[in-house]
């Protein structure tokens, strides 16, 4: 069973559960593979490295929106318009289906911070995993 974009996206990480919740998101991975590394064709192990790839990508995204945030609720958005005059206005695109969509609204007046997340700068990786093909061509 392959983790689809919805599964991925819908993994919800909290700051109390940060470790437990990125090893269950692995560990599902792990309990839906359809047979074993070992046993899988080198085009079946790539389709399980970019699986991996996918939830670690989100995964790392999540964790830095926690870290950044310090706990305190957030809502991903996209910043669309900037106005300087006497001071700077911001517009936010933000879906209206967020879970957060209400802390926003209740927030208006209050003061908020705004943080843009770098998510990149902790996407690096010692090296590209193998299959068993490449590992036997010495690739």
């Amino acid at each position: 069973m392959e983790a689809s974009e919805e599964t991925i996206e819908n993994t919800i990480l909290g700051a109390p559960t940060l470790l437990g919740d990125l090893r269950d998101a692995l560990l599902d991975r792990i309990r839906n593979m359809p047979k074993p590394w070992a046993m899988m064709s080198p085009d079946e192990q790539r389709d399980q490295v970019e699986g991996c790839t996918m939830i670690a990508e989100h995964l790392v995204q999540e964790a830095v929106r926690i870290i950044a945030s310090k706990g305190f609720p957030t809502i991903h958005g996209k910043l669309v318009k900037v106005q300087v005059k006497d001071g700077m206005q911001l517009q936010v695109d933000v879906s209206r289906h967020d879970p957060q969509r209400l802390i926003v609204i209740d927030s208006v007046e209050r003061p908020v911070l705004l943080v843009v997340p770098e998510p990149d700068m902790f996407m690096g990786e010692k090296d590209k995993p193998k299959t068993s093909l490449d590992e036997k061509l010495g690739l």
